[in-house]
């Protein structure tokens, strides 16, 4: 399917939906927790392999228009190592910015590595990532060349990397790396939608 956003435009494979409905709480305009899944998404240029959202306490607002509410929504993205990658190179290539261009890579042990692209094989970085508002910081741990390997001092400083613009109020929470994959998390406070009132009548009737 394909969504347009404000932040721009949305297209994704929905894989799988969770809700425990029932028809005593969905008449009273309670839905409980809804969990959707989706693949195969790209959102303004940016690629992600997968996407779980967790929406807490839905319910429906009574309206001319119905409303539907969650809060919070919690939201999981996995990224592959290459989208790692291209999000390193158009942090290395921001206009302004004189930097080395890098390659980034997570290894089969879940370990993220940072490689300089003129001599992949000369060795690289481990690096480990946190979140500070909209910015991912790589900051280096360990440097490691074919036959050695030495732990780096926690003074150096971090590498920033801008993530892809968010919609409004959703803030990143986590990162996480596990085999060939990063991990973003991030929660919603609130989030709403209007629903006609067909659409529910509909899915009562479905229900029944």
């Amino acid at each position: 399917i394909t969504v347009k956003l404000k932040s721009g435009e949305m297209t994704l494979t929905v894989t799988a939906i969770d809700a425990d409905l029932d028809m005593r709480s969905l008449s009273v305009g309670q839905l409980g927790e809804v969990s959707i899944s989706a693949s195969d998404i790209v959102w303004n240029g940016w690629q992600f392999d997968k996407a779980t959202a967790v929406l807490h306490n839905v319910h429906i607002k009574p309206s001319n228009t119905p409303v539907l509410v969650a809060a919070p929504l919690d939201l999981t993205i996995e990224m592959s190592a290459k989208a790692l990658d291209n999000m390193i190179d158009k942090a290395s290539s921001l206009p302004g910015r004189a930097a080395p261009k890098l390659l980034g890579n997570i290894d089969a042990g879940g370990v993220a590595q940072i490689r300089w692209a003129k001599r992949p094989d000369i060795g690289h970085l481990e690096v480990d990532a946190t979140i500070d508002g909209s910015t991912l910081l790589v900051k280096p741990r360990m440097v490691a060349v074919p036959k050695a390997r030495w732990h780096l001092p926690n003074r150096l400083p971090a590498y920033r990397i801008q993530l892809p613009k968010l919609p409004r109020e959703l803030a990143p929470t986590s990162v996480n790396f596990s085999p060939e994959t990063l991990e973003l998390t991030g929660r919603m406070p609130e989030w709403r939608v209007e629903v006609p009132r067909r659409r529910i009548e509909e899915a009562l009737n479905q229900l029944n």
